[in-house]
């Protein structure tokens, strides 16, 4: 009988366990005293998996959080295109909403998703995309990694059209000097 009560509380147990419920406890004061220190050793299972759980996802929060305050565009797919994560500036930069396809960012510039897919890890190729009636060019890189056992591409497109139109300015400054200087050198 006593085998049989501690084989149903270990069941109980791994039963919770394998659907992720960790609210499972047991009261502690019982007669026998074998028991009660497997309800206590139980309790305190659970009590670790919960308290990793909270950890895990407030990793995964503070993770999120900082991804979607950085100013580059990240898209993560996997090996069919499909978009598995935005952060908010590319749902803000590209389109305005979420996509479910990398295909989607044809609507922007036809051929986008090609010239993205075609990217080598490592390698840096700048885009052209038309969002309503303002065009931006985006530096993109992609990264490689595994996650879960599913391939997955991170996609980082960063908007560079502020820095060409900063070194334009610099270009143009730099040559109104040289030619005041050499008016200047004539008068």
């Amino acid at each position: 009988y006593m085998q049989h009560r501690s084989v149903n509380l270990i069941l109980r147990m791994v039963e919770s366990l394998r659907y992720n419920d960790f609210s499972l406890s047991f009261s502690t004061e019982r007669k026998d005293e074998l028991e009660s220190t497997l309800r206590k050793e139980i309790n305190e299972v659970m009590a670790n998996f919960r308290q990793q759980l909270v950890f895990h996802q407030e990793q995964y929060q503070y993770y999120g959080t900082l991804l979607d305050t950085v100013d580059c565009c990240l898209v993560v797919i996997d090996k069919d295109l499909q978009v598995q994560w935005m952060n908010k500036s590319a749902i803000h930069e590209l389109t305005g909403y979420q996509i479910h396809s990398l295909e989607e960012l044809d609507e922007l510039n036809e051929g986008v998703s090609q010239q993205i897919v075609s990217l080598i890890p490592g390698e840096v190729k700048v885009v052209r995309i038309y969002r309503e009636e303002f065009m931006q060019d985006m530096a993109v890189t992609v990264t490689q990694y595994t996650n879960n056992r599913i391939d997955l591409r991170l996609i980082n497109l960063k908007n560079i059209r502020s820095i060409l139109e900063e070194n334009e300015m610099e270009a143009w400054q730099k040559l109104v000097r040289v030619l005041t200087h050499e008016i200047m050198n004539s008068i």
